[in-house]
């Protein structure tokens, strides 16, 4: 039997146009028919953990170990042929052959369909395919027999085959080096929704197990594989997972939601893996995902460009190299860049940890256990209420027992405990919010939970801070994010998995953000006591005996009430934050300013509202320099201002705080340092864009007014308003400074036996430097008398001498602060920050030289 006798064999045996055959199908079909006919051929196949040699090398025991393979056609293959594989007639063989192929349904070519999404996912895997081989892909579509007939595509060659023949048909075609898109079913025993939809861990997908089987005939074989969305990142799939990738490469993974898929009356989510013989060093992986609501040109535009690219993103996808472990799978979002990195940068609050070191899962009832053994009425005796999905609301209550609620009797270890956390499995991703989840309370036991719910029982050895962040932080669309790409697809709605949750990353808090958390519940709850005062004073007017004792009662009752609201709204007005939570130098110069404007325009005012600006930065630069020396970080600015110094002419001004700043803003030195460093804060001063816009023009404006280019009086108005506004622009980027008071030590009793120091400081915060001592313990045993120090939120004190030394002045006779103007011969100068009155102090020279500054 040769090629042109089956082209004439073919339109009568099968039926004139229903299939047309490439010469590559034809020489399989003949291979086929040989099998038969003749003594079977052996091929070549890897062994389980061998790999295939590249052409040329076929059987070279050099290039990996092989066993020999059967190539056979499946016994009783469309009812027409026998399970001892007798020899056949041509023609009945390739009646059977149809049937195999098709399944007992027709290729639908009247209705050819390039331009339908699946048409589409068609096309790019095309696309993707072609980078490992030169031939066109065919499309195998696996159906149910009986199906209804499966569309056709333009271009493409398309046969069908029922789930017991469709991996014989599937490897046969690999085998050929023909490269296949195979549309498997997804569920097995049908194609309902539940089956399309999701997986069921009592009930493995079809796919899996021809996926395991499945292996590469040579070094250019291709497979396409059409998959479910979760098909290829489910945590139940781990095995299957770990077999195929042993075997393959990935080349792509294509993404598509809600695709009509070739199955007639299917469609569901998919995710289509296109794999190639594994090599000794794998390609990188284009992640792709089709958008919804842009056009075919489009998207096909855009995944050329990904093929093309060897890193980085496109609008609709992603270069991945190398493969994220097992137990991750491959899904869009899941391997993400941008979600990896958001991923990570949850260890900037302090840490991340999985879920599963915070909280164990205990086990719900299954709901078929419950109907069978379990479930009893309301009153019977020893009845639990069974809390399902529903009872859980997006506020974070439990719902009071109604008549849908379901009763139960189930032993005991399925009983709820106070403080157990239970969380909806299914919920909408497009919902606004995070996952749903609500705390079992005393009212709400006894009770069992039903696994539509999952439960989070604290683990014993975690704190309520740390377990309370991890809740906080699951109710936030964050963590929905992190979580969409490991959970089972279900139409517009997805099922979280225990396992997915239970490694899913949290962040967990440092120790200052947890004081603020804390602080910030502390006001939360302060601020409703309030509110409940008012509403009893209120609710209270006309129960007095007569009106005038209500009267009497109400205004002295509720004057202190009113007083704390009048204080708390004070804090939104920045002048008075500057004023009260400032560093004192910086406080001190807006006092000046704000008191100038309130008199009316005039040149004085403009100029305090310029020295505000340069005390700002001068005093944020001396706290960097002093931050910088201690951190080992060595500034190219810090040198500059040492040549200055040392000429002893001019000291420092705007222009050298602004260039420490910058530098401090843009060095990759900083990098390294953790987020709970104030040399973090300090460095995104300059960094926004706006800020730093209103930084050049108040610079602009004391550069002006430096070199005598005054403004106009009849202007002065408009440029106070503008300069002003300027200055709060910048002041609000600085208002971080408030966490870092700026402390003056005045004493200190160290405990050499404890290691610990009784140390006595005045906080110099705000406008006045008369302020009261304060006391606090410190591990720290070189503490200086008199030194200044800024103290952190973890109340850590960093020294700031000599960059910044706190003293009397000797001028105006009050405390102030001073930094180094000038190093002439054999002295040192210092200026006030305050007012900037000039003393002399030689003793410092030597302080300078260890600094660097001289």
């Amino acid at each position: 039997m040769t090629r042109a006798d089956l082209g004439l064999l073919v339109p009568s045996a099968i039926g004139d146009g229903d299939i047309k055959f490439s010469e590559q199908v034809a020489d399989l079909v003949l291979d086929l028919v040989a099998d038969q006919a003749y003594p079977r051929r052996r091929g070549l196949r890897p062994d389980r953990g061998g790999s295939i040699p590249r052409s040329g090398d076929r059987g070279n025991p050099a290039c990996g170990q092989f066993v020999p393979m059967d190539r056979h056609v499946p016994p009783n293959v469309g009812g027409m042929l026998s399970s001892s594989k007798e020899v056949v007639p041509d023609v009945v063989m390739l009646q059977g052959l149809r049937s195999a192929m098709e399944g007992g349904s027709l290729v639908d070519a009247e209705h050819a369909d390039s331009n339908s999404r699946f048409g589409l996912l068609l096309r790019l895997l095309g696309l993707a395919v072609r980078r490992s081989c030169d031939n066109e892909p065919s499309v195998l579509v696996e159906v149910n027999p009986g199906d209804g007939p499966v569309p056709a595509f333009s271009g493409v060659t398309v046969s069908v085959a029922t789930p017991d023949v469709a991996l014989a048909r599937l490897s046969a075609l690999i085998e050929a080096s023909t490269p296949v898109v195979w549309a498997p079913i997804w569920g097995r025993g049908g194609t309902s929704s539940s089956a399309l939809d999701r997986p069921a861990e009592s009930r493995r997908p079809g796919f899996e197990h021809a996926l395991q089987e499945l292996a590469p005939y040579s070094a250019e074989s291709v497979v396409a594989v059409v998959l479910p969305l979760w098909g290829f990142g489910s945590p139940n799939l781990e095995t299957m997972r770990e077999t195929v990738l042993a075997r393959w490469d990935v080349v792509a993974v294509v993404e598509a939601a809600e695709i009509d898929l070739p199955r007639p009356g299917t469609s569901g989510s998919v995710s289509a893996v296109v794999l190639r013989c594994k090599a000794e060093i794998s390609a990188p992986i284009r992640m792709f995902r089709i958008q919804a609501g842009l056009t075919a040109e489009s998207i096909t535009a855009d995944f050329v460009r990904l093929l093309r690219q060897g890193g980085g993103t496109t609008e609709y996808g992603y270069v991945l190299h190398g493969l994220p472990e097992s137990n991750i799978g491959l899904r869009f979002d899941i391997t993400n860049p941008a979600i990896s990195a958001l991923r990570q940068s949850l260890s900037e609050f302090g840490d991340a940890v999985p879920l599963g070191q915070l909280y164990e899962f205990p086990k719900t009832i299954q709901r078929m256990k419950l109907k069978a053994e379990w479930q009893c009425g309301a009153d019977d005796p020893g009845a639990l209420r069974v809390l399902v999905g529903r009872d859980v609301d997006r506020e974070g209550a439990i719902a009071s027992p109604d008549d849908d609620t379901v009763w139960a009797r189930p032993p005991e270890q399925f009983q709820l405990r106070l403080g157990d956390v239970l969380v909806r499995r299914i919920y909408r991703p497009s919902a606004s919010g995070g996952m749903i989840l609500a705390a079992v309370r005393q009212c709400d036991l006894p009770a069992v939970a039903a696994d539509s719910l999952l439960v989070l029982r604290p683990r014993d050895n975690r704190s309520a801070r740390e377990l309370g962040f991890a809740l906080r932080f699951l109710r936030t669309p964050v963590a929905q994010i992190l979580l969409d790409g490991t959970v089972s697809r279900m139409r517009d709605s997805v099922l979280v998995d225990r396992k997915a949750l239970d490694q899913l990353v949290v962040p967990q808090p440092d120790q200052a953000l947890a004081d603020a958390l804390e602080e910030l519940e502390a006001a939360k709850i302060r601020l409703r006591q309030w509110q409940t005062q008012a509403d009893e004073i209120l609710d209270s007017v006309f129960l007095d005996q007569t009106p005038a004792v209500a009267r009497a009662r109400v205004i002295d009752s509720g004057r202190t009430l009113r007083l704390r609201v009048e204080a708390a709204a004070l804090l939104d007005d920045l002048g008075h934050t500057v004023r009260t939570r400032f560093p004192y130098p910086i406080a001190a110069r807006w006092r000046t300013a704000h008191a100038l404007q309130s008199a009316g325009p005039s040149r004085e005012a403009y100029g305090a509202i310029l020295d505000v600006t340069e005390i700002l930065l001068c005093y944020a630069a001396l706290v960097t320099l002093a931050l910088a020396r201690e951190a080992g970080i060595h500034l190219g600015a810090a040198k500059e201002l040492q040549t200055k110094l040392q000429r002893g002419r001019s000291g420092p001004g705007l222009g050298e705080w602004i260039a420490i700043l910058t530098e401090t803003a843009t060095s990759k030195q900083f990098r390294s340092l953790p987020t709970t460093h104030p040399l973090s804060d300090l460095r995104g001063l300059l960094a926004n864009s706006v800020v730093e816009k209103a930084r050049q023009r108040l610079t602009a404006r004391r550069n002006d007014q430096a070199h005598m280019r005054h403004v106009d009086l009849i202007a002065l108005p408009d440029a106070i308003r503008d300069a002003t506004r300027d200055l709060n622009v910048v002041i609000e980027a600085a208002r971080f400074l408030t966490d870092w008071p700026l402390v003056q030590v005045t004493t200190v009793r160290r405990d050499t036996l404890t290691k610990i120091s009784r140390v006595e400081y005045r906080e110099l915060m705000g406008d006045h430097p008369a302020v009261p001592i304060t006391t606090a313990e410190h591990n720290e045993g070189d503490l200086e008398i008199d030194s200044l120090y800024l103290r952190g939120p973890d109340q850590r004190l960093h020294l700031l001498r000599p960059y910044l030394i706190g003293r009397d002045c000797p001028i105006c006779r009050t405390w102030s602060s001073f930094h180094v103007d000038r190093v002439p011969t054999s002295t040192v100068v210092i200026k006030s920050l305050e007012h900037g009155h000039t003393v002399e102090d030689p003793a410092l020279l030597n302080t300078l030289k260890i600094v660097g500054l001289t």
